[in-house]
């Protein structure tokens, strides 16, 4: 018998923060123009504005994985015989690797929406035999 637990806190953004949540919005120029006074320089449309600092905030997704392993290993004169059951998120988790990070005021915002979730429980039978 064997297992592995593993225990990551947050989400997975492949950032500098690691496993943190992140806010990014789009602030339009028109926007912009009213705080600053002036418009964005070379004619942009938008400016990528984070409205949450790497590593700062985690929220409650955190993952708890648990996989399984039994083996048995059976000698039948010169030959073994070994048979294995593998058992993959045995608590069955939707954890979200990764998730959609642009911020929007919009109805059809996807922030949060998880893009990439951890794979669903399964099992494996495996078996060896040598001579």
């Amino acid at each position: 018998m064997s297992g592995t637990y593993q225990f990551s806190r947050g989400v997975q953004n492949g950032t500098i923060g690691g496993n943190s949540i992140l806010a990014t919005w789009a602030a339009p120029n028109a926007l912009i123009q009213q705080a600053l006074g002036r418009p964005l320089s070379a004619g942009a449309a938008t400016k990528s504005v984070n409205l949450i600092q790497a590593g700062t905030e985690y929220g409650t997704n955190n993952l708890n994985q648990l996989d399984l392993r039994a083996s048995k290993r059976f000698t039948i004169d010169r030959y073994h015989v070994r048979f294995d059951f593998d058992l993959y998120n045995v608590f069955n988790s939707n954890w979200p690797f990764a998730v959609t990070n642009t911020f929007s005021t919009a109805p059809s915002s996807g922030w949060l929406r998880p893009t990439n979730v951890l794979q669903s429980r399964f099992f494996k039978i495996g078996g060896q035999f040598d001579f």
